[in-house]
């Protein structure tokens, strides 16, 4: 099979008008770690933001809560909690 609990993604941030299709890949594939390629200021104007800036957000029928941020010298790492609402 395919899936695998401890499984993650390398990729680029989804377009504004996809993420909650990014979400539900990531949910059905359960990806537990998530690696970014570009970043929020990156040029591309049409990129969207899926994970909340503070507290929670919810993407569709996804729930997404911001749990953790720590900011080294070339990458961010953030820690969410996910979980599907409907």
């Amino acid at each position: 099979s395919h899936r695998r609990r401890q499984g993650f993604i390398l990729t680029q941030m989804p377009l504004a008008g996809t993420v909650i299709d990014f979400w539900r890949m990531i949910n059905d594939l359960e990806v537990l770690t998530i690696v970014m390629l570009n970043s929020e200021t990156s040029n591309a104007h049409d990129i969207g933001v899926y994970w909340p800036k503070t507290d929670d957000a919810h993407y569709g029928p996804f729930s997404v809560r911001l749990a953790k941020q720590e900011e080294g010298r070339n990458y961010i790492q953030r820690t969410l909690s996910f979980s599907v609402t409907g």
